[in-house]
């Protein structure tokens, strides 16, 4: 879809009893199945991950569901790939998003800046394009390609097709595009998820985060013409350094296949996960969880 913001947040408060739980991510969590999560939780879990999410729309996120709509939440999941924590600047439909810009940790100035500077960047014939496409489905329909989810918010797909190898193969590209130019992790979206951090332990939420894998296909080109392996450490240190100062936060490096028997070949591209993995992913994250436990 060109954007499931609106949708995603409508269909959450359209869920009765409202969710105690929720999944934040990128479109490479659309697949974390929520009815998975509530068996091994006995929480209702909703699946609430955009495309291009970041951690600065998983803070907006928590803080409209918490304090907008006075949701008592119990556990939130974080999917974080190592490539998000880029310098690209924030995605202008979390911007204009009414639900969601008062809950962005960065002033309106700066919003409105950043929207200009992205449409200077982007405007082009293309964009243009874009935009008529974008208004003729609106009018017309969306074709059945485009992505759909269920009122928990899950993507809707087959989950018992096999993996997309072939195109895991020619996305090795986007991958290497992901990290261009990155010499270590952005400070403003290490902070983003750590106030993320601090305001679930402020309301008593339990948060589990997970750095997400790559296809063993991409790393080896990744490791060659990027500073994927560095900015993986920093990751990982970042996150050790949290969980020392937050009793209730664990996280889980998945990047690790064979910590959870992860399927090399376990992958729709490069960086997004098929549900095989991520269901394996789902189940060792939460594995010592139960309704008792102070994280």
């Amino acid at each position: 879809m060109l954007t499931n913001r609106s949708e995603k947040l409508a269909s959450f408060r359209a869920m009765t009893p409202p969710p105690q739980a929720v999944i934040l991510g990128s479109s490479r969590v659309f697949l974390m199945d929520p009815d998975r999560i509530e068996k091994i939780t006995g929480l209702k879990t909703f699946n609430a991950s955009v495309s291009f999410g970041r951690p600065e729309d998983h803070l907006a996120m928590t803080r409209y569901i918490v304090e907008e709509l006075g949701i008592d939440l119990k556990l939130i999941i974080v999917g974080v790939n190592v490539g998000e924590l880029n310098h690209d600047p924030i995605d202008p439909q979390t911007i204009t998003n009414l639900d969601l810009n008062r809950y962005l940790p960065i002033s309106k100035k700066e919003q409105v800046i950043t929207v200009l500077k992205v449409l200077k960047e982007r405007f082009n014939a293309r964009m243009v394009r874009d935009i008529f496409v974008a208004l003729f489905f609106r009018a017309r329909g969306y074709p059945e390609e485009m992505v759909t989810f269920l009122p928990n918010g899950v993507q809707q797909v087959d989950r018992n097709a096999p993996p997309n190898v072939e195109r895991t193969k020619i996305s090795v590209p986007a991958a290497l595009q992901l990290f261009a130019g990155e010499n270590e992790l952005s400070d403003s979206r290490k902070k983003f998820l750590a106030e993320l951090i601090s305001f679930a332990e402020n309301q008593g939420i339990k948060i589990r985060v997970i750095i997400l894998p790559i296809a063993p296909v991409a790393i080896k080109e990744l490791e060659e013409s990027t500073k994927y392996s560095d900015l993986r450490l920093s990751l990982l240190e970042f996150m050790m350094e949290q969980r020392e100062s937050h009793q209730n936060l664990r996280f889980f490096d998945a990047t690790n296949l064979q910590t959870y028997k992860g399927d090399p070949l376990g992958f729709n591209d490069a960086t997004h996960p098929s549900s095989v993995n991520i269901d394996r992913i789902t189940d060792a994250l939460l594995s010592d969880y139960t309704l008792g436990t102070t994280h």
